[in-house]
């Protein structure tokens, strides 16, 4: 209730400072938007309305069953996790996100092969950052929590499963941009209901089974509405015009990736005898493991060549000036 009443006085303030610096718009002889128009900008509101209610609710869900069916007590554990994770998810998450605008003045030129070489050199970044950062979340989660607040730690399940939960999620990140660019929301406002449910019945089902990681696997299970309906038809058919072949073999690629990283840095970590050595796998374990795979590949090559062709400018620059 505090977070929707604070989001509603700075949407008030917004729109005064918004009304004082523009005040043209409200001008009695602007002439209103057709009714087609308008009625095409309600109906898309009201479709992402459905997508963003969902996403609101799915994560909201998780506390309130863990609440229900393990105790209060459990929660408090399971926020511990939750706080961290969704820290490092604001920091590498937003910078996708924040790039949403520029994805929508590039679809605008509908060059399919042009909004498809973008969005692999974004994935590529996306991905390699949500891998990085997902082995430093499992082998440092624990650790940190010792020192911070003492020995109240979950099974080490939980953690497997939230990290599971915390890669698809980044990597949900970039679709969802390309998704919102292009405004793809009544295609599928459906679906975010059947998330829902699949949510709500999977994870009651798993939790009385399996107990608390059954309520992230059930977050899981309705993310499969969105890998294997969503994305493949409304982004790599409608927005690359891509062969849904393309699309299972990239998918498949990037999971057996990330779970052969994500083990072997696991297995590692068994021998650690402090978070010093653990921080040292998580630093280079990935990221040589990354390197190996992707080095000769476009995409790497891209960023390589970013690089060093800025360090080369500056440099440049440097000398230019000194003279």
């Amino acid at each position: 209730i505090v977070k929707i009443f604070c989001i509603l006085i700075e949407n008030i303030v917004i729109s005064i400072i918004v009304n004082r610096l523009y005040p043209y718009i409200l001008e009695d002889n602007i002439k209103p938007l057709n009714k087609d128009v308008n009625d095409s900008i309600i109906n898309r509101v009201k479709a992402l309305f459905f997508h963003k209610i969902s996403s609101v609710v799915t994560n909201g869900t998780d506390n309130i069953l863990i609440s229900i069916f393990l105790g209060i007590t459990t929660v408090g554990l399971y926020t511990n996790y939750n706080y961290i994770i969704t820290s490092v998810k604001k920091i590498f998450g937003n910078i996708i996100s924040s790039i949403t605008p520029s994805i929508g003045n590039l679809l605008i030129e509908k060059n399919y092969e042009k909004n498809y070489m973008i969005f692999k050199r974004i994935m590529f970044f996306n991905y390699w950052i949500s891998v990085f950062t997902s082995v430093c979340i499992l082998l440092l989660t624990e650790p940190f929590i010792k020192i911070w607040i003492g020995d109240y730690l979950l099974p080490e399940i939980v953690l497997i499963v939230l990290v599971l939960n915390y890669f698809q999620t980044m990597m949900k990140t970039l679709y969802n941009s390309f998704k919102d660019a292009a405004g793809i929301w009544i295609e599928d406002q459906y679906i975010p209901v059947l998330k829902l449910f699949i949510n709500l019945v999977s994870s009651i089902i798993l939790i009385k089974i399996i107990g608390l990681p059954g309520v992230f696997v059930g977050t899981l299970l309705s993310s499969l509405t969105l890998w294997f309906y969503s994305y493949p038809k409304y982004v790599y058919i409608n927005l690359f015009n891509k062969d849904i072949k393309n699309y299972i073999k990239e998918f498949i690629c990037h999971l057996t990736v990330f779970l052969m990283i994500i083990t072997i840095s696991y297995i590692l970590n068994l021998y650690s005898s402090n978070i010093f050595i653990s921080l040292l796998i998580c630093v280079f374990v990935p990221n040589i493991i990354l390197f190996l795979i992707y080095r000769n590949t476009n995409e790497f090559k891209y960023y390589i060549d970013l690089i060093f062709k800025n360090k080369i400018m500056n440099y440049i620059k440097k000398i230019k000036h000194l003279k």
